[in-house]
């Protein structure tokens, strides 16, 4: 028979063998998991080929970077003329009666994305030992236009009628039109680099690379304007 501290010591070291057994188990359940769930691994100190950083890339689509909602209070004048002919001579001037006048306060929403469906490895690069990442162009979508119904007001002479539900929506589109026009003055295109930027580094420092080595930009010769031929609106 063996002695009693043999015993133990024979079923301590069989509780270790069974413990370290199942954590083996549980960490390589846990490498899988994370690999079907499409989290990018870190190889061993090495980096990972540009293959892998397009897919990874790709995989997030759409994506939002920033949101803003703009104020502008539209206005517009509807000064009636006369027309006719003095002596001949044709006469045009403003009528004293008859003006119209509104203005109607518009909130427009906003939002900044990039798509990365387009992603490819021309948009990564190496240099110098440097990982640079060329985002897609920020496009903006008018997601939202909202009407300050009860803070529209409307001027209206006595011998006028008062603007149709047609008119004011009419305006308020011409007003929304000239947001988006202006949208290169909002900065979004920045924002949007920045908050690509927020997302990819980190991503990419998990599949080995070092974050003073990783330049995140857009195109060379990209600006602001450029964002207008991709405005839509929903």
């Amino acid at each position: 028979m063996k002695p009693m501290y043999l015993r133990f010591a024979s079923r301590l070291l069989h509780t270790v063998a069974v413990c370290l057994g199942l954590l083996t188990l549980w960490a390589c359940q846990q490498k899988t998991a994370d690999a079907a769930q499409g989290q990018p691994e870190q190889t061993d100190g090495q980096a990972a080929p540009t293959a892998h950083i397009v897919m990874e890339v790709s995989r997030q689509s759409r994506l939002y970077t920033t949101e803003c909602v703009i104020h502008k209070l539209v206005t517009f004048a509807d000064n009636p003329t006369l027309e006719g002919k003095v002596l001949g001579v044709p006469v045009k001037m403003k009528a004293r009666w008859g003006d119209r006048k509104v203005a109607i306060p518009v909130d427009l929403t906003l939002k900044g994305y990039i798509d990365f469906s387009t992603f490819g490895s021309q948009n990564v690069l190496r240099e110098d030992g440097k990982l640079i990442v060329i985002l897609p162009d920020p496009q903006v979508v008018a997601t939202a236009s909202k009407v300050d119904h009860q803070g529209t007001r409307q001027y209206i002479d006595p011998l006028r009628s008062r603007f149709t539900d047609a008119e004011l929506a009419e305006l308020t589109r011409q007003g929304a039109d000239s947001i988006l026009s202006h949208t290169a003055q909002f900065g979004i295109a920045e924002l949007a680099r920045k908050s690509a930027t927020a997302l990819l580094v980190p991503m990419l420092c998990r599949m080995g690379y070092d974050e003073q080595d990783i330049i995140v930009r857009f195109r060379t010769g990209f600006d602001e304007t450029d964002i207008q031929p991709h405005l839509q609106k929903n």
